[in-house]
């Protein structure tokens, strides 16, 4: 049986010991908190803008949850999760590279809002709800709990932007853990959004879920559910689960975002999943959102599914580099595809989208499909992940391609020499040889007959 490459973004991920400033220009500083310093950072090569998180290394217990934030943000992979591109390592201090929202926190919106007495319509606290909560379902379905979340923690990508055609991203993963080999038992500063067995120090994922609600609370509201003079008569309101729906404030909310809140800030036994929450009947006041009109080549994916191994993973490479602006046509698509919203595609989700959306039908028979979400598949986990369809749906937009080419060749290209080497294109995917052999030799025989390959080369090889 022939042995196929897995790769995944957390191989584009690189950890280097190289210094930050040879290859970025620090523009201004952002803000400050306990862990270290955000900057906003200008790419030499590209021009682009990035956030650096500037943590330092000294205090021995931050290094650990540094650490934890980088290995859990390398595998997300959902589009409203901040992204990270590179970490630079220098002996004090840790630099992370990620998307640069410049929007402001989900926090402020709601405060300002309050302030005006303009709170959200239900259907567009709906929108931003399932957003937020599509992405607890992913964490929580790859053993990760959040821990810490809040609006402080969810941020828009844009400034001066209408919210609704604005991009969330939750970011602050510095308290997350994996559920599924770690006991939950430590608490977390933010009283207010904490669940009742989380300041008892004895919990599951099923926290989140309690901070989501108090989160839904506050957008539909612009209160918060349990406050008090002091952290003593919060935690007790928490502890015995009071808060009010009967206020004037809720005359004008629907029955079914009552009966969501009441599933969510409830104990933990009875408390609903991210999945239950996603189901609840609430929703169907944004089910408008599918859209049969969408811009969907399926010959794109027949394409992809006969394209070499190189240039998968070089499609996969730009694909995790993209900003919003460049994949919002392919983002929606994505969601289109998710119809449970869980920020995965599985395959009765794709063979559905398929049938649902073809121009011409019969075009492609199930074996076709199943090929083809096979192939898109790279890592192999069942299931088709936001960048792995994005990368499938690169196929033939050439100008896009052409454009971030030369930051990808950069990127393989360590030592900056106009060539690639092919032992360090295969370093800087961390690409296990000795357990991929066959998929090791097929890179190596796309790359070139030497022992090098030079930009021209490589772009043979992409466009042959």
């Amino acid at each position: 049986m022939k042995e196929e490459l897995q790769f995944n973004k957390h191989n584009f991920i690189s950890i280097t010991k190289d210094s930050l400033t040879d290859f970025y220009k620090i523009i201004k500083i952002m803000g400050e908190g306990g862990f270290g310093k955000v900057y906003e950072v200008e790419n030499k090569k590209t021009l682009e803008h990035f956030a650096c998180k500037k943590l330092s290394k000294i205090n021995i217990n931050n290094l650990d949850k540094l650490k934890n934030e980088i290995s859990i943000l390398s595998q997300a992979d959902h589009p409203n999760i901040i992204k990270i591109f590179e970490v630079y390592e220098s002996n004090r201090s840790l630099y992370i590279i990620m998307e640069l929202c410049k929007g402001g926190e989900l926090f402020k919106k709601i405060t300002e809002r309050a302030q005006k007495k303009n709170m959200y319509t239900e259907k567009d606290a709906a929108e931003i709800f399932k957003k937020i909560v599509s992405a607890i379902q992913y964490c929580h379905n790859q053993g990760i709990c959040h821990r810490d979340l809040k609006p402080e923690n969810i941020l828009y990508l844009n400034e001066d932007e209408n919210e609704k055609n604005n991009h969330l991203k939750i970011i602050n993963f510095v308290f997350s853990k994996y559920f599924k080999i770690n006991k939950l038992s430590s608490r977390v500063d933010s009283i207010h959004y904490a669940a009742p067995e989380v300041l008892q120090q004895n919990y599951n994922e099923k926290c989140d879920i309690w901070s989501a609600g108090v989160l839904l609370y506050l957008l539909l509201s612009g209160h918060l559910p349990f406050i008090g003079s002091d952290e003593t008569e919060i935690y007790g309101k928490i502890k015995s689960i009071q808060y009010d729906l009967n206020k004037e404030l809720w005359q004008n909310i629907s029955d079914e975002a009552k009966d969501l809140i009441k599933h969510m800030l409830v104990p933990q036994d009875e408390r609903y999943s991210a999945k239950e929450v996603l189901e609840h009947p609430w929703f169907q006041i944004v089910n408008n959102i599918k859209d049969k009109k969408l811009n969907i080549d399926f010959n794109v994916f027949k394409k992809y599914s006969e394209e070499t191994t190189l240039k998968k993973v070089v499609l996969l490479f730009i694909a995790t580099r993209l900003n919003e602006k460049e994949i919002d046509e392919l983002k929606k698509n994505f969601k289109s595809f998710d119809t449970n919203s869980d920020g995965q595609i599985s395959y009765e989700e794709f063979e559905k989208g398929f049938y649902d959306y073809q121009n011409e039908k019969n075009l492609f028979n199930k074996n076709d499909i199943k090929n083809i979400f096979n192939v898109i598949d790279v890592n192999k986990n069942g299931l088709i992940d936001y960048s792995e369809f994005i990368a499938a749906s690169l196929v033939g937009r050439k100008e896009i391609i052409e454009r971030r080419l030369l930051d990808a060749f950069g990127t393989y290209d360590k030592n900056q020499t106009g060539k690639i080497k092919k032992d360090d294109f295969i370093k800087a995917l961390h690409i296990d040889i000795s357990l991929q052999e066959k998929g090791f030799t097929k890179i190596v025989d796309d790359l070139s007959k030497d022992d090098f390959v030079d930009y021209n080369e490589f772009l043979k090889i992409m466009n042959k």
